[in-house]
């Protein structure tokens, strides 16, 4: 059976949410940079934070965002202070992630 758009058009979505992607291959997208190597979270751009497990652009930016207003991050656990990342996500991401 072939839905047709009047029952589709009955869904509510949210499109102001991010689409969040937490597989492997999101992060070995380009072989040679992760794991392997990684990521500052002080110096990262928003291309490089949205390949973390996770993160999406609208958290990227918040990082980014934040970052800027602290001059720099001191510690990864200040990540829990920007909206979008908790304890489960920051555990993830400290694998990824290193202060300089």
């Amino acid at each position: 059976m072939i839905a047709d758009s009047t029952s589709l058009s009955n869904e509510k979505v949210d499109y102001n949410k991010e689409l969040l992607d937490f597989s492997k291959n999101k992060i070995d997208s380009e072989p040679g940079t992760f794991p392997s190597k990684k990521i500052n979270i002080n110096s990262a751009d928003l291309t490089i934070l949205i390949k973390l497990p996770g993160i999406g652009e609208k958290t990227a930016q918040r990082i980014i965002k934040f970052r800027d207003a602290n001059k720099k991050l001191t510690n990864l656990d200040e990540l829990l202070k920007v909206k979008g990342i908790g304890k489960a996500k920051l555990k993830e991401l400290k694998k990824y992630l290193i202060i300089e």
